[in-house]
């Protein structure tokens, strides 16, 4: 998502209704761990567990704050996460 910033500021923001968009056109296709970037503060920044649908991964900005996995899977389900995770 474009936010306007230092010197190249004279443009607007694109508004949080195109990505949600996007990000809800994805999910429906199929796809499992779409999240958005870019938006503080918006539940679709974190990844959520495509059985489930608990909270799997929270982010803030480029930090991440939890991440409910043990060996790759689910803590609350036991889903494996497809994804390369820290030991």
């Amino acid at each position: 998502m474009f936010l306007p910033n230092y010197m190249f500021n004279r443009l607007p923001p694109t508004p949080v209704a195109h990505p949600e968009e996007f990000r809800d056109l994805a999910v429906k296709e199929g796809f499992r761990y779409v999240y958005l970037g870019n938006v503080p503060a918006h539940e679709g920044n974190n990844t959520f567990c495509h059985n489930c649908s608990k909270l799997i991964i929270e982010r803030t900005g480029y930090t991440i704050g939890k991440m409910n996995m043990e060996k790759g899977k689910c803590i609350f389900c036991g889903t494996l996460i497809p994804g390369r995770w820290a030991a």
